[in-house]
């Protein structure tokens, strides 16, 4: 997992999706960086020593999930 994003770095497109949340979503919200990878058949496995870091977002409101991911 690159420490690089488009524009950026990871840290700085998570800030600004962490401010778009508390901006835009109307009920509960959390983001957590996870380490692990990705298995052969597309599933996240948590592993504290290998992989990569993986930052996931969690909402309570299926209407800011949706809005979410449409906006990122």
């Amino acid at each position: 997992f690159s420490d690089w994003a488009l524009g950026g770095t990871i840290f700085q497109l998570v800030d600004k999706m962490t401010e778009w949340c508390e901006q835009n979503c109307q009920g509960k919200w959390r983001n957590d960086w996870h380490r692990g990878f990705w298995d052969g058949q597309g599933n996240y496995e948590l592993n504290s020593i290998g992989g990569g870091d993986v930052m996931f977002f969690a909402f309570k409101e299926e209407s800011d999930y949706i809005w979410f991911k449409l906006t990122w």
